[in-house]
């Protein structure tokens, strides 16, 4: 039986099969299919689905697949609220930005996240076309600083949080984007950060002054700290 399904960028249309229930890997991402989500089976390992006009909701089942490994659904037409947990003990790659997913990011959902590597939960930039709108809110959960695998990305911008963005940053990341929240407070010290190439706080209420040390980061590339209230000399 068939196990593993791949159609990538081909501008296919129509709607998904009625179940899934039977693949381990479903990969057709950027084409044009429509309709809904169906049930998938527990065996599946990778979900990508990403750049469609797929709308409802993700199967619930989804969030206890322990086989999971790579979630990518990123802009399509999706809604629902995010789950209060999640047993994905597997996962590495969790995308799911530029829909209208609404609610908050729970604690009790990043710690059912062990393995997670890279984490884009991020809305639309009204710059790079039209989607539907993401309107999580709540705090930015200081467990994200807690995963020792996340080590790739992070992004939460073009969202509606507030709060402070937590001290634990550690071990994180290539590309760190919290741009264009609510977010105050001041910038917690970044020069531990030795792998990280990109900075993106701007668009939001931060205060203070700019981190010491960002000059002897040698792996970073951009930075944007606009359109806060900082203050100081550089």
């Amino acid at each position: 039986a068939l196990r593993s399904l791949t159609v990538e960028a081909q501008w296919l249309s129509g709607s998904l099969p009625p179940t899934l229930s039977r693949l381990s890997s479903f990969k057709l991402g950027m084409n044009n299919l429509q309709g809904t989500i169906p049930p998938l089976g527990l065996n599946i390992s990778s979900f990508r689905a990403e750049v469609n006009s797929l709308v409802g909701s993700i199967p619930p089942e989804l969030w206890q697949n322990s086989h999971l490994m790579a979630l990518n659904v990123e802009g399509n037409r999706l809604s629902g609220t995010m789950p209060p947990s999640s047993a994905l003990k597997s996962l590495k790659y969790f995308m799911i930005g530029r829909n209208a997913f609404s609610g908050t990011i729970a604690p009790s959902l990043i710690r059912g996240l062990p393995q997670l590597v890279r984490f884009e939960v991020n809305g639309q930039d009204p710059h790079q076309g039209m989607r539907p709108d993401m309107q999580l809110s709540g705090t930015i959960p200081a467990e994200l600083f807690q995963l020792s695998q996340l080590s790739d990305t992070l992004r939460l911008n073009h969202l509606r949080l507030s709060g402070t963005i937590p001290s634990q940053l550690s071990q994180i990341t290539t590309l760190v984007n919290f741009q264009t929240n609510s977010l105050s407070g001041t910038i917690p010290q970044l020069a531990a950060l030795t792998n990280v190439t990109h900075f993106f706080f701007d668009g939001n209420a931060l205060s203070g002054t700019l981190p010491d040390g960002l000059g002897e980061m040698s792996l970073l590339r951009a930075v944007n700290f606009g359109a806060n209230r900082l203050s100081g000399t550089l």
